[in-house]
């Protein structure tokens, strides 16, 4: 290890959940009687549509927090989306359609690339005023009213419904009501106008990720008003394109999509040959902290304990990029570990056992599993770099383990073993 890896690697891993896909053998649906288990938690509380602009800090920094929350998650339904496109060749697809296929899942994990690119410089804006690093997102499925701009969030397959609604996500707003994310943007950029005469900028620039660290070219350290103007507009660019030019947009790019996809069905294609069909907002078990009314729960359990293996190992890497991003006093040494942990983490644990999931059976007729995003009662590592450390560690042999015992189970999913051995040397560098 060296510090070069520092924090430029550690942030650049951070949109890399489905790169590096291993030899996993696909293993089919497998029907069974059991029924859908629909968890009876009430959903979380609607978020309240921003109508004014902030008239303070703290208002402020609940829009900036609004905002991370919504680039993560549509970067978790992003992946997910492409998790389940049928790009492996053991999938079974010829081979120009499964070409087409791997275009689109390129492209779906681009833009989920860019989503956590919004997310780490919503970190730059909230650190700027005095805030901290938002990591968290709601657990799925939540409802329209949930969100500023007023879409559902779901982790679903790739179908019509699901490539429209990734279009009215990113659609470009109208100047009516801030119900797209560019219009949230727009609120938050009035929101830094209205208060930048109040001594408004007083976070440590220390704790600015710029863009040599962060492996994003485009990412702006936040200091002052103008250059928290120009993050805005950055974000807003990617996302919706200018009125000439919209075509390397989100919103321009899951037009095409949508549009190639509607060519394939009436050339005569169904979804289900172009993607997996996995359950909607699959979860490992209820539980009363779940916040999302509607999720439907993994019955087969091989199935749901690689989904829960899948679920500690996202949570787990969560933990560390939190701790990497505010904690100051840390060496390049245990940057350099860090970023290294991270990495492999996301390409050979996360990344693979995400596609694996969608091609195993979920227990309910008909249906796929598919990986559980959940997030329950995160807590924070201690700021003691030794202490974390050593509790980070102790994580990474916890779920070695986990993961060889499935892997001694289902043999013959190469993912299991490979994620096995790779969490256990994450535990000891």
């Amino acid at each position: 290890m060296t510090a070069s890896w520092k924090r430029r690697d550690f942030l650049s891993t951070i949109a890399l959940f489905g790169a590096g896909i291993g030899s996993a053998l696909a293993a089919p649906a497998r029907p069974s009687a059991a029924e859908p288990a629909m968890a009876p938690a009430a959903a979380a509380a609607p978020f309240p549509r921003p109508s004014a602009v902030p008239a303070n800090r703290s208002q402020l920094i609940s829009l900036l927090a609004a905002a991370c929350e919504i680039e993560h998650s549509v970067s978790c339904i992003y992946l997910y989306a492409a998790s389940s496109l049928k790009t492996w060749e053991s999938d079974g697809l010829p081979a120009d359609k499964r070409a087409l296929v791997s275009a689109w899942s390129a492209e779906l994990h681009r833009i989920a690339r860019e989503e956590m690119y919004h997310l780490v410089q919503g970190w730059n804006l909230l650190t700027a005023v005095g805030g901290t690093p938002y990591c968290l997102h709601p657990n799925f499925p939540q409802g329209a009213d949930f969100t500023p701009v007023g879409v559902p969030l779901m982790l679903e397959s790739v179908s019509r419904d699901c490539l429209q609604r990734c279009v009215t996500f990113e659609r470009p707003g109208d100047g009516d009501q801030p119900d797209t994310v560019a219009e949230l943007y727009d609120l938050i950029e009035a929101g830094f106008r209205n208060l930048a005469d109040r001594q408004l900028f007083v976070g440590n620039p220390v704790l600015q990720a710029d863009p040599l660290l962060s492996g994003f070219s485009e990412l702006v350290p936040v200091t002052d008003l103008e250059s928290a103007l120009k993050a805005c507009e950055i974000v807003k660019l990617q996302g919706e394109g200018t009125e000439d030019d919209r075509s390397t947009s989100h919103y321009g790019t899951f037009s095409r999509l949508l549009q190639e996809y509607d060519q394939e069905l009436a050339s005569g294609a169904s979804a289900t040959d172009l993607a997996y069909p996995c359950i909607s907002s699959p979860s490992v078990r209820n539980r009363g902290d779940f916040g999302a009314a509607g999720h439907t729960v993994i019955q087969d359990e091989d199935s749901a304990a690689a989904a829960a293996l899948f679920e500690s190992s996202y949570a787990l890497m969560l933990q560390i990029l939190q701790h990497s991003f505010t904690t100051q006093d840390r060496s390049a040494e245990e940057s350099a570990r860090h970023a290294q942990q991270s990495y492999m983490l996301m390409k050979e644990v996360i990344g693979p056992l995400g596609e694996q999931l969608c091609r195993l059976p979920s227990g309910i007729p008909g249906l796929n599993a598919g990986p559980c995003y959940g997030l329950f009662r995160q807590v924070s590592l201690p700021a003691d770099a030794a202490l974390a450390d050593q509790l980070i560690r102790e994580r990474f042999g916890e779920l070695g383990q986990e993961a060889a015992l499935l892997a001694a189970a289902r043999p013959e999913l190469e993912v299991l073993t490979s994620s096995a051995d790779m969490l256990t040397m994450l535990g000891q560098i």
